[in-house]
């Protein structure tokens, strides 16, 4: 895939996320060691390069969306937020 269809994908792929997910969303996030974390979204989605990333609490910097999986605001509650700082 190019360039352009990369990036067209990621944009397309943000907008979702944000159209569907407001920040302060709970999600349950894959980390690289392949360990989770029960975290929230603290903005909105974006593009950086041509990857759709999403920014976490208790996470530094960016992270792929691919790997968050977005949960209910029953499964989650404010101790879980206390465990991701």
């Amino acid at each position: 895939m190019n360039f352009i269809k990369l990036q067209k994908k990621a944009l397309e792929d943000v907008a979702k996320w944000n159209r569907e997910r407001p920040v302060g969303q709970w999600v349950q996030l894959r980390l690289d060691d392949g360990t989770t974390r029960r975290t929230k979204t603290y903005a909105p989605a974006e593009v950086i390069g041509m990857t759709a990333v999403g920014w976490f609490v208790g996470i530094r910097g960016a992270y792929l969306l691919s790997r968050a999986t977005p949960v209910s605001d029953a499964q989650s509650t404010e101790s879980d937020f206390a465990n991701t700082l």
